[in-house]
Parts: C-alpha cells; structure tokens; sequence
C-alpha cells in the first residue's frame, strides 16, 4: 500500500489508483508546492532580476558638444547570470547618444553583456543637452534593461537614482550641478 494512493477497484474487476486523502488536502499541497517553487525562482533570479543601482557620478563634459554624463554602478544580487541588455532613455531636453560598459563596449542595438551572480558593473550614459528649459526639476528615475535565464526581458527602474548624487538639503537644482551651461 502506498502513503499517497490507494488501489480501487473499477466496475469490470480492474485494479485503477486513486489519490488518498480529502480534495482540499491535496489542493493546498499542490498550491504550496507552486508557490515554493515561484519564490525559489524569484530567490534564484529566473523570474524577475535582483539588482541593485546606484548612481556614482553626475558630471558636465568639459568640451565641445552640450553634454552630461551618468555612471551607474549596476550590481547583480541573485544567484543566476543576467544580460544587461540595455540602460537610460532619453528625457526631456537630455538626449541620450549612448551607453557603454566599464570596459568601454558599447551596450545597446544588440550588444549585450552578461553580469555573473555578485558581479558589480558600471555602466555610463551619455547625453546631449537639447533644451535647457525642457530639464526635470527633479533628478530623473533610470531604468535597467535585463534579460533573466528564462529569456525574459525585464525593465527595473530603481526609483529616483540620480537623486542620490545631490543631496536632499542642497539649494541648488540638480541641473545647475550637472549642467553649468544651463
């Protein structure tokens, strides 16, 4: 005799197995068993990237074109590989001209690079000032373009990153740090 099943009989002498035990018991271990099974690829980073973003620089390029740059450091806290398939977005009076990686590979149109469990990459943005008027008051939200190990591609956007570079009692509007030429 088995711990789960049971051996019936059917109309015609033949032995079938049936499940052992009320409907609802097995009805909540099976719920119990998806839901482990949910939360340990959550855990995993299967699901949804872990991450965690922090900007480490704002700053106004010396020369030439009206530009700014970010550095994002992107850090990778689940214990599954992702592919940092792409990160920024053009905002009101920045446009972004591109991103790259620490190592200076361009990311973005089909460059990808994959970030280990633990593995802290920077990644710089850079933008061009199109409209001084046109900037946020605010420091604006970034997002983070990844694909998980199940080929799901999933945008994180870590609230209000480059808020962290000025401080919450500074005078000044983050623009006039970034941007003396606005």
């Amino acid at each position: 005799m088995s711990i789960v099943t049971d051996p019936a009989t059917t109309p015609d002498g033949g032995t079938t197995w049936e499940p052992r035990g009320h409907p609802v018991r097995w009805a909540v271990g099976v719920v119990t068993l998806i839901g482990s099974a949910l939360l340990a690829s959550i855990w995993f980073g299967a699901l949804t990237p872990r991450i965690d973003v922090q900007a480490s620089t704002w700053s106004s390029e010396p020369a030439g074109e009206n530009g700014a740059t970010l550095v994002l450091e992107v850090e990778n806290e689940a214990h599954a590989s992702a592919r940092l398939v792409g990160a920024g977005a053009s905002l009101p009076g920045l446009e972004l001209t591109g991103t790259e990686v620490g190592s200076g590979e361009r990311l973005g149109g089909g460059n990808t690079t994959v970030l280990a469990p633990g593995e802290t990459v920077s990644v710089t943005l850079r933008y061009r000032v199109t409209d001084c008027a046109a900037l946020p008051s605010e420091p604006p939200s970034i997002q983070v373009v990844l694909r998980t190990p199940l080929g799901l591609t999933r945008t994180v956007s870590d609230g209000n990153v480059a808020g962290d570079l000025v401080g919450g009692d500074q005078p000044t509007r983050w623009t006039e740090d970034l941007l003396p030429r606005c």
